[in-house]
């Protein structure tokens, strides 16, 4: 028996406010009026991509790789802890932000008081779509004692949209560094703007699901998704035997996640693949769904 899929272009989005949906073999039902009024794409929110530096926002705080793509030095372990070395913890605010959040900076030692000989610097940069630094604000510190959480600054970020770099530089008295870490801070607008879609292989009983993120705010998501049946005018989810590793993927700006999605258990009928992710910025979930249908 051969299966002909007929792809819908209408893409619904639902709201889910419970987790990532999950077959479960439950009929779960769905007001098709309540659907229909929803948007048939993701777009809200806008952040000026032409001019922010993408790269940055699609790695992953690493500060090994933020530093790469910087051409800059960082984590020496003569300090900062790292790789079993160094002397301090460091907490400091970093990724998204809103532009009422302070940006803290704390140090911590685990033996004890300590006394810092060397010239501590925390600066604050914005960084633009050509990764040059531009500086806001500097503050040094000498003769430090950094005890179990020692607060060193609190300052706020500038309120314009953007990509800022804290800096926390030891130097010696020759002025060389140290030590250096680096913590990004990314002051955008929330923003969601995502699209899926479904490509029929004829040559199997599966289709490709590929989801998109047009935004230049990462999403999180996983392999998760559900088929429902259109009967009537309610939608109905179909009880497949399906089983999913458990895994968190992120897509970055204009990256597309593509996945199989198994068809041979479906008869003829109306269906829709359902699709849940989140962002990265507030972990605000969003739930899409194709539809597509299948002849015999």
């Amino acid at each position: 028996m051969t299966k002909y899929l007929i792809l819908l272009l209408t893409l619904l989005t639902v709201g889910c406010a419970n987790g990532e949906p999950q077959p479960n073999g439950e009929d779960i039902e769905r007001d098709e009026a309540s659907t229909q009024e929803l948007m048939a794409s993701i777009e809200t929110g806008s952040n000026p991509v032409e001019e922010l530096p993408v790269t940055l926002i699609q790695q992953d705080r690493n500060p090994e790789v933020l530093a790469d793509k910087l051409d800059a030095e960082v984590l020496t372990g003569e300090y900062f802890l790292h790789n079993g070395s160094g002397k301090f913890g460091y907490g400091v605010t970093g990724g998204f932000i809103d532009e009422t959040e302070a940006v803290s900076v704390n140090l911590m030692s685990h033996d004890g008081e300590v006394e810092v000989k060397d010239h501590l610097q925390i600066t604050l940069y914005q960084v633009d779509k050509n990764l040059m630094l531009t500086q806001i604000n500097q503050t040094s510190y000498t003769d430090l004692s950094i005890g179990s959480d020692t607060a060193l600054e609190v300052f706020e970020v500038p309120e314009e949209l953007g990509v800022y770099l804290v800096y926390l530089t030891f130097i010696d008295e020759e002025g060389e560094m140290i030590d250096q870490l680096i913590q990004p801070i990314y002051q955008l607008e929330a923003e969601h703007h995502a699209s899926l879609d479904v490509e029929a292989n004829e040559a199997t009983e599966e289709m490709t699901l590929m989801l998109n993120n047009h935004a230049i705010i990462p999403i999180s998501l996983g392999m998760h998704y559900q088929i429902e049946q259109k009967v009537g005018n309610t939608w109905y989810q179909v009880p497949l035997d399906l089983a999913f590793i458990e895994i968190q993927l992120t897509l970055g700006y204009n990256q597309v996640h593509e996945q199989a999605i198994d068809i041979s258990q479906l008869e003829s009928g109306d269906y829709r693949v359902v699709k849940s992710f989140f962002d990265v910025m507030n972990q605000q979930q969003t739930t899409l769904a194709k539809e597509f249908s299948i002849d015999e």
